[in-house]
């Protein structure tokens, strides 16, 4: 796949239109892959948020995608991914920014995921993003492999703050004219009614369901 085609990306919502080219996109990074009917599921569900980018054109295969958890003071990126031939280019950092974008604008205070623990190069990404480990889930994962459990400081805090501006600023040169924060609020007319009970939600579904970050 030609990179210049997609050097100018789009950040938007996830749409139900969109899964089938999620699901080729989680084959090439993610070990463990979710059926359409799961995916359905999580885009339906008030306390999920889901980002695809993709090109101006409309035409190149999604490049890459991410999703968030929605707890009461917290987001967690259950899931992210970018198609084998585009990886290392920037869109990992493109869509790990754009998940911090939509957790700002909810004013969650923190964002939190899980990572395996041989995997060097998606540690240095998200340390890269403020992410520090604060402990670890024993064979997490289906080959039995341990997770690091990693969090941001808070969001609002002014050492944040300055990271995530030189972040900006090397994005913004590798990506010139793309926006982090998808069209629309991520404040969905449903939000409101059900914050108060969103944690216990959060707490089941992630019993229930392992997160799929690398």
């Amino acid at each position: 796949m030609d990179f210049q085609a997609v050097s100018l990306p789009q950040i938007r919502w996830m749409v139900p239109d969109d899964i089938e080219s999620v699901m080729l996109i989680e084959q090439d990074g993610v070990s463990s892959t979710w059926g359409a009917s799961r995916f359905e599921t999580e885009l339906a569900n008030s306390a999920c948020r889901y980002i695809v980018v993709n090109s101006p054109d409309k035409t190149t295969p999604l490049p890459a995608f991410g999703g968030l958890w929605l707890g009461v003071d917290e987001a967690h990126v259950v899931t992210m991914a970018v198609k084998d031939p585009l990886r290392r280019q920037g869109f990992g950092s493109l869509v790990l920014r754009a998940l911090f974008a939509v957790a700002m604008d909810l004013q969650l205070c923190s964002v939190t995921l899980e990572c395996r623990v041989g995997n060097d190069p998606a540690q240095r990404l998200y340390r890269k993003f403020g992410f520090v480990e604060v402990g670890t889930r024993p064979r997490y994962y289906s080959n039995g492999e341990d997770a690091l459990i990693m969090t941001t400081d808070e969001t609002d805090s002014s050492s944040f703050q300055r990271s995530l501006l030189a972040l900006d600023e090397q994005l913004r040169g590798k990506f010139p004219g793309t926006t982090f924060m998808p069209e629309g609020h991520a404040l969905s007319a449903g939000w409101q009614g059900t914050v108060r009970r969103v944690k216990q939600k959060f707490i089941r579904v992630s019993r229930s369901v392992r997160s799929r970050t690398p």
